[in-house]
Formats: C-alpha cells, sequence, structure tokens
C-alpha cells in the first residue's frame, strides 16, 4: 500500500507515509494506491490557533487618568488584540476593577460612566477610584492589558490649595476649607497657607512644632517652609519663626526689621529686606555675598541660597557639591527663581526656564519647547513651573507622584514644591478676583486676569518690590 500526501490539492514532495506532520494551515487528502488501484480521502482543512496578543491600548495603559465628580461623563478605555484564526475562534474579553469581574463588560471597549459623586478632595480616597485591567482570551491562551488607573476627583475650589505626591506625614492633606489663597510654601513633608486675613494655616509633618503656628502670627503678607521649621512676615516687617531650631533657624535676628519676604532652606533661613537687602541666619555653609544689594527676590534650597537682582541677575551662594551655586554664565534678564534639594531654576523675561545643579532624577532636564512660564518652584528632586494659562508642568523625580499633575488643573495662580510632594493654589475662571498691582501682583500675573497685560511692565519699573506678596509671588518659591 502506497501513500500520497496532498496539500491544496496539489501533491507533497515525498510526503509518502501514512502519516503527515505538518505546520501549515490549508486543505489536506492523501490518495492510497494498491494493485486494484487508487482512493483519495476526503479534504481534511487544517487551521491554526493562538494565543491573544495585545496590540494597542487606548489610552495608554499605566497612565493616571482623571475624571471629575459632578460632571456627566463617559471615559472609555479600548484594547486591541489578535490571533490566529479569529474567524472561527474569535477572541473573548472580559474587564476587571480592582480585580473584580464586571458584569457585562464583555466587549473591547469598555466606557466607564461617573455621575454626580459626592465632594471629597484630591488627597482621600474616593469609593470610584480604581484600577481597570481587560482579560482577552481564545481556547488557547490569555492575556491581559492595563491597569488604567482612574482616579477620581472634585472641581477644584475657586481660592484654595491642592496638593500631590508623597502623603506619609500628611503634608498633602491639604485643609479642606482653604480659600482666598495669597500665597503657599511646602517644606520637606509640611505644607503652608496665608490667607487674605493675614491668617497662616500650616499641615503635615509636626516632629519639630513647624505646624503649630504660634498665637502672635497674624496680619501676614509672606510666607516660607524649611526643613522642618516655617518662616512668616507680617505687616510691620517683622519675621515669625517656629519649628525646628537645631541650627538656630528660626532665632529670627533681633535687629532684623523691615521684612517684606523671607525664604527657608535645610537648616537656614533668609530675609529680604526694604532696602533691597538680604538677612542670613541659622547653619552658614558660606555668608552672604560682600556687597549684595539691589535684590528683589530670594529662594533657598537645601544649604544654598540664590538672590534675583533689580537688574535680572541671579547670585548664588552656600553648598556647592552639585554645582547648585554656579549660575550660568551670561544668565540675564530673570524673572522668578527657585531653588530645590541641590539645583536651581529661573525665569526669563520671554518666558523660558533655565536651570542648573544636581541632575540625578532629571530635574534639570527642562522639558524641549517649554514656553510661556510666569512662575517656577523646586522640590528635593523635581521641577515645577506655572504657565502664564494656568496650568502646571512637572518634571524630575516621580517616586512619590510628585510630577503627576491633577487632571482638570488649570486655574492655577502659584505653585510650591517640597520635598517629595507639590501644591498648586487656584482660582476660578469664572470669578475675577480684586485686584490691586501695589498688593498683590501675583494674582494679576495670571492670563486668567483682567490686569495681566499690565504685569511685566509694572514689574519691570517696580523693582526691587516693597510688598512681601508680590516678593514672594514671582521671585521666591519654597526651599526643599
Amino acid at each position: 500500500m502506497k501513500y500520497q500526501w496532498q496539500f491544496n490539492g496539489v501533491n507533497l514532495t515525498g510526503q509518502t507515509n501514512a502519516a503527515l506532520t505538518t505546520t501549515n494551515a490549508g486543505s489536506y487528502a492523501v490518495v492510497i494506491s494498491t494493485g486494484a488501484g487508487s482512493v483519495t480521502s476526503s479534504v481534511a482543512t487544517l487551521t491554526l490557533i493562538g494565543p491573544p496578543v495585545i496590540t494597542n491600548t487606548v489610552p495608554a495603559a499605566a497612565g493616571t487618568n482623571y475624571l471629575t465628580n459632578g460632571l456627566l461623563q463617559s471615559f472609555v478605555m479600548s484594547v486591541s488584540a489578535t490571533a490566529l484564526a479569529t474567524d472561527r475562534y474569535p477572541l473573548h474579553y472580559q474587564w476587571f476593577t480592582n480585580g473584580v469581574a464586571i458584569p457585562s463588560a464583555t466587549n473591547m471597549n469598555y466606557d466607564l460612566n461617573q455621575y454626580y459623586l459626592p465632594w471629597v478632595p484630591l488627597w482621600q480616597t474616593n469609593s470610584a477610584n480604581a484600577d481597570y485591567t481587560v482579560k482577552v482570551w481564545n481556547p488557547v491562551g490569555t492575556n491581559q492589558a492595563g491597569a488604567w488607573m482612574v482616579r477620581v476627583i472634585s472641581p477644584i475650589k475657586a481660592g484654595s490649595t491642592v496638593a500631590w505626591g508623597n502623603n506619609a506625614n500628611h503634608q498633602a492633606e491639604y485643609p479642606v476649607d482653604l480659600t482666598n489663597t495669597l500665597a503657599i510654601a511646602a517644606g520637606r513633608a509640611h505644607g503652608v497657607s496665608l490667607q487674605e486675613d493675614g491668617r497662616v494655616r500650616v499641615w503635615g509633618d509636626n516632629t519639630y512644632g513647624q505646624t503649630n503656628v504660634p498665637s502672635n502670627v497674624s496680619n501676614v503678607v509672606a510666607i516660607a517652609a524649611g526643613d522642618d521649621h516655617t518662616l512668616a512676615v507680617n505687616t510691620n516687617g517683622n519675621v515669625l519663626a517656629w519649628g525646628r531650631n537645631t541650627f538656630n533657624q528660626t532665632n529670627v535676628p533681633t535687629t532684623l526689621t523691615n521684612a517684606v519676604a523671607v525664604s527657608a532652606g535645610g537648616q537656614q533661613s533668609l530675609a529680604l529686606r526694604k532696602d533691597s537687602t538680604v538677612v542670613q541666619w541659622g547653619q552658614t555653609y558660606v555668608s552672604i555675598p560682600s556687597g549684595l544689594t539691589n535684590v528683589s527676590a530670594i529662594a533657598s534650597g537645601t544649604n544654598f541660597h540664590l538672590a534675583l537682582r533689580s537688574n535680572s541677575t541671579v547670585v548664588a551662594w552656600g553648598l556647592n557639591n552639585f554645582g547648585q551655586t554656579n549660575v550660568p554664565p551670561g544668565l540675564s534678564n530673570v524673572v522668578a527663581i527657585a531653588a530645590g534639594g541641590f539645583h536651581a531654576l529661573a525665569v526669563r523675561e520671554n518666558g523660558t526656564v533655565v536651570s542648573w545643579g544636581a541632575n540625578g532624577s532629571g530635574q534639570t532636564n527642562v522639558p524641549a519647547g517649554l514656553s510661556n512660564v510666569m512662575a517656577v518652584a523646586a522640590g528635593w528632586a523635581h521641577s515645577v513651573v506655572l504657565k502664564n494659562d494656568g496650568t502646571v508642568v512637572c518634571w524630575g523625580d516621580n517616586t512619590f507622584g510628585q510630577t503627576n499633575v491633577p487632571g482638570l488643573l488649570n486655574t492655577v495662580k502659584m505653585i510650591a514644591a517640597g520635598g517629595n510632594h507639590t501644591l498648586a493654589g487656584v482660582f476660578s475662571p469664572l470669578v475675577q478676583y480684586p485686584v490691586d498691582v501695589t498688593k498683590d501682583l501675583l494674582l494679576i500675573y495670571n492670563t486668567n486676569s483682567a490686569d495681566s497685560s499690565v504685569v511685566k511692565d509694572y514689574y519691570l519699573a517696580h523693582r526691587p518690590m516693597v510688598t512681601g506678596a508680590n516678593v514672594l509671588g514671582i521671585g521666591c518659591t519654597n526651599l526643599e
């Protein structure tokens, strides 16, 4: 008895055994011959099948997606997959939320509808917050896509402060009743807010009493937060300090008067006086450069400091182990500065950003094409900028999500960066704040303000500035 195998009606050379081994899909038959004649078998069709392969996800999985409480909206997640022989063995889908199968969610698309949910702060856990995944399978295998991280937040209240990033010491748990915020500051693990009525609110780590606002702190016009201490300037030009004092960083010099702004570093404090000179106290690695005058803004990092002079140049001093005090040659036309853990930032008049110092986490890698910047802040190893359209851009270390700008955060008027967390002060685009350019420059230095067009001319004509609110807001961000 002889055998001849055929593939799609054509004899297969050399395939004359009783059995055929193949990996090719198609139609097979065998011709069986004897001395009495031959017979051809019926045709057998071989179909190959393999496990599903994920080819695309929309939006990209592993990112954080924000939905807003109080808005009727649709958020569609989609997975694309392929496999052999889907015409005969179609793919099956099942969507999961936090590992639990969602009934009837068995298509390649899943539309997550969020309706009117209770208002909760950004830092709280909303019951609708979840991680979504999808499994795709056929008879021979299973694949999975996701997780899509979906976070439901509330519309940010006018005049409030929001925070994100590390919350180990509750530094992201901003008071929910904050309104009419005039300035914000962020320390290593605490946050500070200055209200328009001159009150100071502090939250977060209180190991050294840095959140215990003294009873005599009132009528405040400027604030700053260091590693573990807090500073404030009142309307009389007096500086008030509290928190950790291991290096005398809260021992305000008795001769210090007429202060208009403050900055706080790791173990040091600075004050800018009305005469445009700077006073420093606490642990001093390097003294203030001799002859430093005509200063319009100050900023302090971890044991180093920056000063912005009225001629739009920057002076730096202090610890320089990462080149953080090596101001780039020729840097000019600067209108705002920030000092972080071991890096520095400067905004130029044209809205671009210059950075220098430590870059272990990419904190000095200014995003390509970044423009229209009006304020900067620097954390331990991350950088934050505020653009003139009210949006925030972050880069650098993101270990704790400190550079994950919350969705819908587009009405910002001020920023601050702490050790590993970020703050933003916001206002409603539907509300026009009353503005006095001689008192509150920051509020008008925003595209959403009717007076924003006068800011540059006012700023250039009035440096050095002489009130704490506008010095802090434009020139001096936080510290570490």
